[in-house]
């Protein structure tokens, strides 16, 4: 009769396999975390460069006299503020301050006293975003018929950085930055990479 070799995990092995095992889900479980803020960090910052690029080409193809607004606000409910770490966006032809909860109309007409705010648009970012923090240098910007980018009578230049909330970003990936030149062309960068990589700031 054969004797038999096989014979099953020691205690000592089967920990060994539970560790590495453990080891390599950490890593896993970071790496996917890291993957949806970054994603998060996106979503937002296309959702607040479509609301720009639409008070812009409003703006201009409407050839509306007082230009239209993009204000960055705390809620969309009434009594809404306009406010640099808000995560919510108005388009609208007169300030919304006050009058978020308003209904938009994309066709509204800037003659009629009825329709104020004149809300053309909304964006509401708290109910996906609350793990982005904001800070707008503007929280209220007017585009001229000409797409120029205001803030009351000046022309300004505007930025918007997103962080993912509680972190203080040392490296790429935790931070994206909005930049808006004076002529009103909007762009998203990571100010995080160095000077001269795809990507960065400067």
């Amino acid at each position: 009769m054969k004797s038999s070799s096989q014979r099953g995990f020691t205690l000592i092995e089967m920990l060994v396999v539970i560790a590495i095992f453990g080891i390599l889900m950490s890593y896993i479980v970071a790496a996917a975390s890291e993957w949806m803020q970054s994603a998060k960090l996106r979503s937002m910052s296309e959702g607040i460069q479509n609301g720009m690029r639409l008070a812009r080409t409003t703006a201009v193809s409407k050839n509306y006299s007082g230009g239209v607004l993009f204000t960055v606000t705390d809620t969309l409910k009434a009594g809404c503020q306009a406010s640099s770490s808000g995560r919510n966006w108005v388009v609208s032809l007169t300030t919304p301050v006050g009058s978020c909860h308003s209904n938009p109309n994309i066709n509204a007409d800037p003659t009629v006293s009825g329709q104020a705010p004149h809300i053309l648009d909304k964006w509401l970012g708290d109910k996906n975003f609350s793990l982005v923090d904001v800070n707008a240098s503007h929280p209220q910007l007017r585009f001229d018929s000409l797409g120029r980018t205001f803030s009351g009578t000046a022309q300004v230049e505007a930025t918007i950085d997103l962080t993912v909330h509680g972190k203080t970003c040392t490296e790429a990936g935790c931070s994206l930055r909005i930049m808006l030149t004076k002529a009103g062309k909007v762009q998203s960068c990571d100010p995080q990479l160095p000077d001269g990589k795809a990507g960065a700031c400067k």
